[in-house]
């Protein structure tokens, strides 16, 4: 049964159980936002993606607030990738078209493509 308070706990769990690995981990973030999205929402994946997006931003100012209030930012390696980000706005946009033009199912083989990636990189990572 549909309930729009029952949609709104849920989307405040997917953002409070993703927020927090993003805050102790980071990444897969926003794949996992939007399996979360689709699995627990039902929401197309593009829909999920622009969820993932918005929500994943959310999280990363808040755990930069958290860092800078607390001292603990190298901002000479900071302000380089924050310039790289802002460059890569174009990268951004490609990527997004991709989605829009590609569907669901250019969306999904590349999630699973990234999700790969990320077990074999976390994998290496914990036994060398």
């Amino acid at each position: 049964v549909y309930s729009v308070k029952r949609e709104v706990v849920t989307a405040a769990l997917i953002g409070l159980v993703f927020g927090c690995y993003d805050g102790l981990l980071g990444p897969g973030t926003g794949t996992f936002m939007i399996l979360g999205f689709t699995g627990f929402l039902s929401l197309d994946l593009i829909t999920a993606g622009g969820c993932a997006k918005a929500t994943n931003l959310a999280s990363n100012v808040a755990a930069a607030v958290v860092w800078i209030l607390h001292g603990n930012v190298l901002w000479e390696i900071a302000l380089p990738a924050i310039a790289c980000s802002i460059i890569g706005i174009g990268g951004s946009y490609l990527g997004a078209r991709y989605a829009i033009r590609g569907g669901s199912k250019k969306i999904r083989n590349m999630m699973f493509v990234v999700l790969a990636l990320l077990f074999i990189k976390m994998g290496y990572e914990l036994l060398f």
